[in-house]
């Protein structure tokens, strides 16, 4: 499987600023559209036979305009690609994070395996996926010494 992993465009940062809650679902900001717009035409010859997409509005507009090119393919929302901003107390947030992509990351090789596929959703997700493509399971120290630039 050839998979092009994406992150969401600029979301419009006003929602961060007028609530403590940054789990509220923020639309991608005017510069957002023109990143998303910009990615779109970078990757308008490139083959992608399916998408999977976190449910978040900013990641969904970032994969409508990438698909504007690519508009005959399978396109899933997947939940299991959503951010999760805080901890609720339950354990560390990137080895649950960790928890579910893996095995989802897993179903998408098993599945298919002779396809190329997008991926787009948020940053947590995205590092966490890199260390595991990476052969780095999480651990607090390997995630400080191999966290990717944004």
């Amino acid at each position: 499987m050839r998979c092009l992993i994406v992150r969401h465009a600029e979301a419009d940062g006003s929602w961060n600023s007028q609530t403590p809650d940054s789990s509220i679902d923020a639309p991608l900001s005017k510069k957002g559209f023109e990143q998303a717009e910009k990615l779109a035409r970078r990757l308008q010859n490139e083959k992608i036979d399916r998408a999977h997409v976190s449910t978040a509005k900013r990641a969904i507009a970032t994969a409508a305009e990438i698909l504007c090119f690519h508009q005959k393919i399978p396109f899933v929302f997947e939940p299991l690609l959503v951010a999760q901003q805080f901890s609720n107390g339950s354990g560390d947030l990137r080895k649950r994070i960790q928890n579910r992509v893996v095995p989802f990351f897993h179903n998408l090789l098993d599945s298919y395996p002779n396809e190329s596929v997008l991926l787009v959703s948020h940053a947590d997700i995205i590092e966490v996926l890199y260390l595991y493509l990476m052969g780095r399971l999480f651990a607090r120290e390997s995630y400080q010494a191999n966290q990717p630039d944004h």
